[in-house]
């Protein structure tokens, strides 16, 4: 009887030593959120030159990439593609009308 009271005793501190370790990990946790972040590492900011003239008509997300398809002003329409890595404009695809056989 002796020793099963010994190892109640035994398993009641652990049990109470990682509570107090559950305890100490959320409270770091959401300690960490009040904390700035320089903006270097939260984003970047980048510029996509447009079509002078042209709406954007429709954006895609998705393969690390970002297609913007947007409306000339001659009435055909442009496809942008930039990479979501570097936010520079990988492609464009101009989307002419062809002339019907």
């Amino acid at each position: 009887m002796q020793t099963l009271k010994a190892l109640v005793i035994t398993l009641g501190i652990l049990i109470l030593i990682a509570f107090g370790f559950m305890v100490y990990g959320v409270a770091t946790k959401f300690g960490k959120e009040g904390e700035d972040v320089p903006i270097s590492s939260a984003f970047r900011e980048t510029r996509v030159v447009i079509p002078a003239g042209a709406r954007i008509l429709e954006t895609n997300l998705g393969g690390g990439r970002i297609m913007v398809r947007v409306a000339k002003p001659d009435g055909g329409e442009a496809l942008i593609i930039i990479d979501t890595e570097s936010g520079k404009g990988a492609s464009l695809i101009h989307l002419d009308q062809g002339l019907s056989r």
